[in-house]
């Protein structure tokens, strides 16, 4: 069976099972790697670390340049061989105007684009989550509509007998304004659906509705599998919070990301990104009220 004839038929079988609030779109594959894709670099401290399925690998471009006045876009490829499960970026600096527009799959690694609104040059680093390719899908959903003042949101999962490892979302705009809010992995057995799903929250503080696109990383499983849901923290009004979860002893973070209590459209994700025994999420809070956030990880 072709890739593309096994997208198609999960998309028809999840049309069957999608749970309560879930979006119905049909999947596709995700984009190729761009010419200028940076080779992976292994991240020191992930092999000694147990757990994780064949040929778990984190690798890492190395420090980034994320441009003033603009979006930059960047991507890693994973070694030859090997397929993205997971990733995300870490932005070095503490400046609130500086924040994640997109952070997806490729078909050979991640992708990111970062917000720069400030009239300063930052840094940044991104990273690629890595396994042997049996038994793992990458789906793409979209276009979802992102509503102009407000933003949008999309929620999709795996069909039966697969598990979501990982996800993302890819904005089609370069306004500086417009940034990823909520990224994560939903609890099994939410909705009703089974075998949990991939969340995405934007937001468009603009006149203009705009669109975006999601992907989920699904996967069949060892018996280790868990989402794991941190503890919530405050990310006080004009500050910048950082949080981290940690994984069970013997397994490794697949995927994860960030989810935020409030919608107001100056609460955005700076970073999320893996780490070697969880996941780090960096919140941003542009408002005048307090609010909280949490991170999650997928850890087999």
């Amino acid at each position: 069976m072709s890739r593309r004839t096994r997208v198609l038929a999960t998309a028809a079988m999840m049309a069957l099972t999608l749970g309560v609030g879930a979006q119905a779109a049909a999947a596709w594959d995700p984009p190729a790697p761009w010419a200028g894709a940076y080779a992976g670099k292994p991240v020191p401290g992930y092999d000694a670390a147990p757990g994780g399925p064949p040929g778990y690998q984190v690798v890492e471009t190395g420090t980034l340049t994320d441009w003033a006045g603009g979006q930059t876009h960047d991507e890693v490829v994973c070694p030859a061989g090997k397929l993205p499960i997971g990733g995300g970026a870490e932005l070095f600096s503490s400046s609130l105007g500086e924040n994640l527009a997109s952070s997806y799959p490729t078909t050979q690694g991640w992708a990111v684009d970062v917000n720069n609104a400030t009239t300063t040059d930052g840094l940044y680093d991104l990273y690629a989550v890595c396994a042997n390719p049996q038994g793992y899908f990458v789906y793409g959903y979209g276009p979802f509509i992102s509503h102009a003042g407000h933003g949008g949101a999309a929620d999709d999962g795996c069909g039966r007998n697969m598990k979501v490892l990982g996800g993302g979302a890819r904005t089609h705009t370069t306004d500086v304004n417009v940034s990823l809010q909520q990224s994560y992995p939903l609890p099994e057995g939410l909705a009703n659906w089974t075998p949990g799903m991939w969340q995405i929250e934007m937001t468009n503080p603009t006149a203009q509705d705009l669109t975006f696109d999601e992907f989920v990383i699904c996967g069949k499983i060892k018996h280790t599998y868990q989402v794991v849901k941190g503890t919530s923290s405050v990310d006080r009004a004009g500050t910048r919070e950082q949080i981290n979860v940690y994984c069970p002893p013997g397994t490794r973070p697949l995927g994860g990301g960030v989810q935020a209590s409030s919608i107001d459209t100056g609460v955005t994700i700076n970073s999320s990104f893996p780490w070697p025994t969880g996941w780090s999420g960096i919140e941003n809070n542009t408002g005048t009220t307090d609010a909280t956030f949490s991170d999650s990880v997928v850890c087999e």
